[in-house]
């Protein structure tokens, strides 16, 4: 998990003053845990899904995310990337990955890749503004500074992230699955990893109010991609399976919905409470964060270079159904050439996804993130065996190589959420 903090520091001059400028929490949920398997240990790295939170499925035990749900706005058209690295450059950057060098999966430990040092970034922008800024977790110490992986051509341990560990009260949160089956158990120890973010949800929560900063916040929780409800190999390396994005479709590395449709809540202390549990369906992607915080904290002219747009106005009073697609109409979901031979990639040719109102494209190659090793299933929580099942046309196709390609335009909001064209 990532929690990023900007706080306006007063005495500093800002395009606004300083008083008016909110605290921003921006917390963005990853790889939640490692815990003990047969006495060895074994990291198992989970990602938090469409139906891992209690404001989708009552089942599960995240208080204080509900509580974020009550009293604030769920977003229920955001859209991230379908892998880490990707999402938080676009988060970073305010572009698409395809513009900023990191759509080619994801950045491993000790790698040299990295962000392309051109690209201005999130806490550049805040600091312009007045903001102080800090980042935790995913590997980062502070936010804003440089944290070097290698030193002189070293590789340096420095700054290296943790994750949770599963004590027994967390696999205890949630008794009603059974521990004796393996899926059963796999869920209820990724849940109770789950209920540990979600304490410390609540920790910050508190230690706002306890600083008085509360009643001058914005909290923004999200994830930054779809969980894993089936296992897949990425570079040698199998996914644990016990997330659950039901009733997406797929999880963590497609494009289906499932991999990129995120769970994403808005809390404004300052909004009238009439606003409080509502549900607002604009289209929004995670590059507009960017663009949405400097607005926030009192810019509204942005860098023309970024592609995410600031949507300010959606979250605020002046939000209108009728008008949900006016800030954005459509978010590249994916488009990665991957004609140069890449050996650390396991992708094919191209891979593109593009959302355009209702409307959802996916292209994919045999070999490709979209459509290769990557299941595309829906899922049942194992909590939730009485739901019921979802099948439907896989959209694979023969070209006209004989190879198998993805060629699907889905209706989002039809009547059917299979209506498919291929093409």
């Amino acid at each position: 998990m990532s929690l990023t903090l900007m706080l306006p520091l007063c005495g500093m001059l800002t395009m606004v003053s300083a008083a008016k400028q909110p605290n921003i929490i921006f917390i963005m949920a990853d790889d939640l845990g490692e815990y003990m398997i047969d006495g060895g240990s074994k990291i198992d790295v989970l990602y938090l899904g469409w139906n891992d939170v209690g404001f989708h499925n009552p089942k599960l035990k995240t208080p204080n995310m509900n509580w974020l749900a009550k009293e604030g706005i769920e977003l229920t058209n955001h859209y991230a990337q379908p892998l880490c690295s990707p999402s938080r450059s676009a988060l970073m950057t305010g572009k698409y990955p395809s513009m900023n060098g990191l759509s080619q999966l994801v950045l491993c430990p000790f790698s040299k890749s990295c962000l392309p040092l051109e690209h201005k970034i999130l806490p550049q922008y805040l600091k312009e503004l007045g903001y102080a800024t800090k980042y935790v977790g995913k590997c980062f110490a502070e936010f804003g500074g440089v944290v070097n992986r290698y030193i002189n051509d070293s590789v340096s341990l420095k700054n290296l992230g943790t994750h949770l560990s599963v004590t027994p009260e967390m696999f205890n949160t949630h008794e009603f699955l059974n521990s004796s089956d393996p899926e059963t158990t796999a869920r209820r120890k990724y849940l109770g990893l789950v209920s540990a973010v979600d304490d410390i949800i609540g920790e910050t929560i508190q230690s706002l109010k306890d600083a008085d900063l509360y009643n001058n916040s914005v909290i923004i929780f999200t994830s930054d991609n779809g969980g894993t409800s089936l296992p897949f190999n990425i570079r040698g390396f199998t996914t644990e399976a016990a997330g659950n994005n039901y009733p997406l479709r797929s999880g963590k590395g497609s494009m289906l919905e499932g991999g990129v449709k995120v769970p994403t809540l808005y809390f404004d202390t300052r909004l009238p409470q009439k606003y409080a549990g509502t549900k607002r369906d604009f289209l929004m992607h995670i590059s507009d964060w960017l663009p949405t915080m400097m607005h926030l904290a009192g810019n509204d002219s942005f860098d023309e270079t970024i592609d995410g747009v600031s949507q300010y106005h959606n979250l605020g009073e002046s939000y209108s159904e009728r008008n949900k697609y006016h800030t954005r109409q459509g978010a590249l979901l994916s488009l990665t050439d991957y004609s140069a031979a890449n050996p650390l990639t396991s992708c094919g040719d191209a891979d593109a996804a593009f959302r355009f109102e209702d409307w959802k494209l996916l292209y994919g190659t045999e070999s490709g993130v979209v459509s290769h090793s990557v299941p595309t299933e829906w899922v049942k929580p194992a909590e939730s065996p009485e739901l019921p099942d979802i099948t439907g046309d896989s959209c694979f196709r023969l070209d006209e190589k004989g190879n198998q390609v993805l060629r699907c335009l889905f209706n989002l909001k039809g009547e059917s959420k299979l209506s498919y064209l291929i093409f």
